[in-house]
């Protein structure tokens, strides 16, 4: 299996292109060990916002307290799609709720000057 995937990835020019082989490989054997959080993040790194949108919606969205690993991810989900204003709304949750926590202060300063 390794040697069939590495052939089409060693014929595949774009960097983008390449590493959708690689996640692809990853889904199929390591997505179910992952975190909510990160299935969202690995599906918006990938360029797959609307995967990761619906995957947001069925998982998280609806819950009641968000951990600040899923405030970022939604933040960056909604700068991919161009909904500022909902990207700012998550950021400034995880800020608010979590002021002390490196992981979101790191991880949103990444994509604050976007918003």
């Amino acid at each position: 299996m390794l040697t069939q995937i590495f052939s089409e990835w060693v014929n595949i020019r774009s960097k983008w292109d390449r590493m959708s082989v690689l996640y692809e490989f990853w889904d199929n054997s390591q997505l179910e060990k992952l975190e909510d959080w990160q299935i969202i993040e690995r599906f918006t790194k990938d360029r797959y916002a609307t995967k990761s949108l619906n995957y947001f919606r069925k998982k998280i969205e609806g819950k009641k307290q968000l951990s600040v690993e899923e405030l970022v991810a939604a933040s960056k989900l909604y700068r991919i799609l161009l909904d500022n204003d909902s990207a700012l709304s998550y950021a400034e949750k995880a800020y608010d709720k979590f002021p002390d926590n490196d992981f979101g202060k790191s991880r949103i300063r990444k994509c604050a000057p976007f918003i």
